[in-house]
C-alpha cells in the first residue's frame, strides 16, 4: 500500500466530535473533551488530515490521534 493519496481529507474535525458523541450516545458514556488530549489533537488532525499520504501514515496519525485520548470515551473506535 503505497499508494499516496489523502485518506482522511474527507473527515474534517467535526465529524470526528459527532463521531465520538454519537458512540458515547449509544452507550450511555459521558461525551466531554479531555484536558490533557484534546487541543493537541485537534491541532495535529487539522494539520495533517488533508495531506496526501501512504495508508500507513494515515494510519499513524490514526494512532497517534487515539493515544492522546482527546475524549473521555471511545477514543479507538472514533
Amino acid at each position: 500500500m503505497s499508494q499516496v493519496k489523502a485518506w482522511l481529507a474527507e473527515v474534517p474535525w467535526d465529524l470526528v466530535i459527532f463521531q465520538n458523541a454519537s458512540l458515547c450516545e449509544q452507550k450511555n458514556a459521558l461525551h466531554k473533551p479531555t484536558s490533557d488530549g484534546y487541543e493537541a489533537t485537534k491541532t495535529l488532525w487539522e494539520s495533517t488530515h488533508q495531506q496526501p499520504m501512504t495508508l500507513m501514515e494515515a494510519l499513524e496519525v490514526c494512532r497517534r490521534c487515539h493515544r492522546m485520548a482527546p475524549f473521555c470515551f471511545y477514543n479507538g473506535n472514533t
